[in-house]
């Protein structure tokens, strides 16, 4: 459950398709607060939460947030707003993938959510994870910019 989280935490982090010259969101140390609830073989519903520390610096938001990468299924329905962001992953020729949605409160927060249809190899998967983050400040400490911490 902890990769799934932190998988949805870099799909929602790498999942911008034109960013802005300016990002609407200060960089430095973020917190998030993740829920994830996923459908079970058996029908049932398992919910986890985690709390994570990312580092966002203007270098890796600019990686993050630039185009599909090259092995990736190819974003669709891509739309940019002033404070949000939305977009659906699909293979050509399957079905929709994943819907994301970001919404930038302010420079200092931020909510999102994410629903996935399938595995990347194409299983059926029923997940919704939904998130809420804050700007904690400018200085990262030992969290590094590649990999978010789980705090719990």
């Amino acid at each position: 459950m902890k990769i799934l989280l932190m998988s949805m935490t870099t799909l929602l982090a790498a999942a911008f398709f034109q960013a802005p010259t300016t990002p609407p969101m200060k960089m430095g140390l973020w917190e998030e607060n993740a829920t994830l609830k996923m459908q079970q073989p058996d029908g049932t519903d398992k919910t986890t939460s985690q709390k994570l520390r990312i580092c966002t610096t203007e270098s890796n938001w600019l990686r993050l947030m630039g185009p599909t990468a090259k092995d990736a299924c190819p974003k669709t329905n891509e739309v940019w707003s002033k404070n949000g962001y939305s977009f659906d992953l699909a293979c050509p020729g399957k079905p929709k993938q994943a819907s994301v949605a970001i919404h930038f409160d302010s420079p200092e927060s931020e909510h999102g959510s994410i629903d996935d249809y399938e595995t990347p190899d194409g299983k059926p998967m029923k997940m919704h994870g939904e998130y809420e983050a804050h700007w904690v400040g400018a200085a990262c400490g030992d969290v590094s910019s590649e990999y978010p911490v789980i705090v719990r």
